[in-house]
């Protein structure tokens, strides 16, 4: 992997940074991905989603990505997002979240050579853009990156991995409280029939 020392260092002083050899869990033989990962899909309001940006060439040649901007790979959270594909996502709707925030406007080439891969480890913590802590729901994770992909070999980039679905619970004591009301609800339900039966 060649990035020039100047993006080493921008990355570096931004997130956290890994850099391996060896196959991607999600990239397929034969092409390049990019790929997220969380530490669980289900998260309570206060919780921190803690994930790893995973770009990867599993192919036989050279690939490389020619960024516009500095740094190049970013993750978007969309809300009540659920089943959209991810053009979907792209074209018609807007995040609520992105990790990164300000750019540095530049050109820039990232090689990979066959079988390398760098992870980022990133973390949401459940705000949106103006801090706000954000509701329970549904939320899709999408891993994106500015700029375009070439491989010397017509490897094709594969995204399948880029997608990830995750879902905020309420907290356990509003839980409990709406499993409280149900069953009031329930009994009124039952002393009413057996009036009405009487």
């Amino acid at each position: 992997m060649k990035p020039s020392a100047t993006y080493v260092l921008a990355v570096i002083g931004i997130v956290g940074l890994v850099l391996a050899v060896g196959d991607a869990r999600a990239v397929p033989t034969g092409a390049a991905g990019i790929e997220l990962e969380t530490d669980k899909t289900i998260y309570q309001p206060g919780e921190e989603v803690d994930f790893l940006y995973r770009v990867a060439n599993n192919s036989d040649c050279r690939c490389h990505w020619d960024l516009r901007k500095l740094p190049g790979f970013d993750a978007w959270v969309f809300e009540n997002s659920a089943n959209l594909e991810r053009n979907e996502l792209l074209i018609y709707h807007e995040p609520i979240w992105s990790y990164m925030i300000g750019f540095i406007e530049t050109s820039h080439r990232w090689i990979f050579d066959p079988g390398e891969m760098v992870e980022f480890d990133w973390t949401w913590d459940l705000t949106d853009y103006q801090g706000n802590p954000v509701g329970p729901g549904e939320y899709e994770l999408l891993a994106f990156y500015y700029g375009t992909f070439e491989s010397d070999c017509d490897a094709p980039l594969d995204l399948s991995g880029a997608q990830l679905h995750i879902t905020v619970i309420p907290e356990p004591s509003i839980l409990a409280l709406l499993a409280a009301s149900g069953v009031l609800l329930t009994k009124r339900r039952l002393m009413g029939a057996r009036g009405l039966t009487a």
